[in-house]
């Protein structure tokens, strides 16, 4: 009797030590450091038309540019800008001024890794101008030199001229 109670007690202490056993869980360990996606506005200048104003004396243009992260990979994209372009050449003379507006939508296509903020994007702008030309002379397009070229000198000007475009940009 003793020793069938020595084997009925052991066999206690076995299965309380898996019962034990099977109820812990499992723990994780979980990473301490985090990283955080900075969202929020940026904003930016056109360069190319800037160098462009100080290149070419006939044109004059400026551009602000600008986006805004809503999501991981998308932004919310708008640029408004103004252009003069004083064109004299052999053929035409002509001045142009005008203002517009682009909003929009991009997506990154491009898998950041940590601390990288680097884009890849394609996307959809909506565009919108208003401008006024003023057509000082032109002549018309000749094949040969035989006969001589007209000239015609109308100094006409059009204003309140608008425009809207879509616009699929892809950047990188």
């Amino acid at each position: 009797m003793i020793y069938t109670l020595r084997y009925v007690t052991n066999i206690l202490f076995l299965l309380i030590g898996f019962i034990a056993l099977s109820q812990t869980q499992e723990s994780t360990a979980i990473d301490s450091v985090q990283y955080k996606r900075t969202y929020g506005l940026r904003v930016g200048i056109d360069a190319a038309s800037l160098i462009r104003t100080g290149i070419d004396p006939e044109y004059n243009g400026f551009q602000i540019l600008g986006d805004y992260r809503i999501k991981d990979r998308l932004y919310i994209a708008g640029e408004i800008g103004n252009e003069n372009l004083d064109r004299n050449s052999d053929r035409i003379d002509f001045k142009t001024s005008g203002s517009y507006f682009k909003a929009g939508i991009d997506y990154n296509l491009y898998q950041n890794w940590l601390d990288m903020d680097n884009m890849i994007y394609f996307g959809a702008r909506l565009g919108a101008a208003n401008f006024s030309q003023n057509m000082l002379r032109y002549d018309y397009a000749q094949d040969n030199s035989y006969f001589p070229v007209f000239t015609n000198a109308v100094n006409r000007e059009f204003k309140g001229l608008t425009a809207l475009w879509l616009e699929i940009p892809f950047r990188y």
